[in-house]
């Protein structure tokens, strides 16, 4: 209900997806689903998580919106989600999760990051679910610094595809800062902002939503 929104401004349930490997992963042709007996429920985009990457999905039957919302959405009662490998790999179970009945703005998460049990934390999307990973390194194609800042920050864009938007929310999910078209470098004032977390989420035109993490000191 307020974690973070997707490039339509909707508050929907979302699926994160983190490469903890050292290798990209090419998802095309991989499926999800929460049918075991449908594995070919809903297609993957094509589309490479970089090392140390993460990718939301946001599952809410909204099709129309971009590659990366699902035909289904997530029960809060609890249900099973299995991702499974392509045709070519006889679509092999790659992972799966069995979450209990959730919570508004709960999230059901692996810590250690990446490979421990799952259980209830705090969402931290596009972001390690270890509350101390105050010094993880960010993506690749997107840079912002200095970070932390009291003032002034570059968001610099290496990425040669297009951009959808940009958004920098806050703790409580609020669009602090909405931004269409946004340029490969972006100078941002936040001497205004609150002290605190914010999370910057660029949509790109495939879809695909990146977030990092800003703190304004």
């Amino acid at each position: 209900t307020s974690t973070i929104a997707d490039q339509a401004g909707e508050y929907d349930d979302w699926i994160e997806l983190h490469n903890f490997g050292v290798n990209d992963i090419d998802l095309s042709g991989m499926f999800l689903t929460d049918n075991p007996n449908l594995r070919e429920k809903w297609k993957l985009p094509n589309v490479c998580i970089k090392a140390g990457a993460y990718l939301l999905l946001w599952a809410d039957k909204d099709l129309e919106q971009g590659n990366n919302h699902t035909n289904f959405k997530l029960s809060s009662d609890g249900e099973r989600l299995v991702l499974l490998n392509n045709e070519a790999n006889n679509f092999e179970q790659i992972d799966v999760v069995e979450y209990p009945s959730q919570l508004d703005d709960d999230s059901w998460a692996r810590l250690p990051n990446g490979d421990g049990p799952f259980d209830n934390l705090d969402p931290t999307p596009g972001y390690s679910n270890d509350p101390n990973a105050l010094n993880e390194l960010g993506f690749s194609f997107m840079k912002i610094y200095p970070n932390p800042s009291s003032d002034f920050v570059q968001i610099a864009l290496d990425w040669n595809h297009g951009v959808f938007n940009l958004n920098i929310i806050d703790s409580s999910g609020r669009i602090v800062v909405s931004a269409d078209q946004l340029r490969t470098n972006y100078l941002l004032d936040i001497s205004a902002f609150s002290k605190g977390v914010y999370f910057v989420a660029v949509t790109l035109e495939s879809g695909e939503v990146w977030v990092e993490r800003l703190v304004r000191i």
